[in-house]
């Protein structure tokens, strides 16, 4: 049975506003990421990125936008970092 408990679903609320307060979206024409993986010839970066169709995971490599599929797009308006893994987290 679910345990409804007010005082952890306020310190739940408390840390995704947290959370959303220190991660904002960077519009591109601000600033770009910095690269923070290397492979060979490529360096890129895996961020959230907002572009046309919508909002995902999205590459930039060697200064050019991939989304998940591969498929280079130069439609990203904005970025942010990904959150760290959980048990990354203090």
């Amino acid at each position: 049975m679910f345990n409804f408990n007010f005082t952890n679903t306020t310190k739940a609320v408390a840390g995704i506003n947290t959370v959303s307060d220190t991660r904002k979206w960077i519009a591109v024409t601000e600033a770009l990421p910095e690269y923070t993986r290397h492979a060979g010839p490529y360096s890129f970066v895996i961020v959230l990125a907002a572009y046309a169709a919508g909002v995902g995971e999205a590459m930039f490599c060697n200064d050019q936008w991939f989304i998940l599929c591969g498929i280079e797009t130069s439609s990203v308006t904005h970025w942010m970092p990904l959150p760290e893994h959980p048990d990354k987290e203090v």
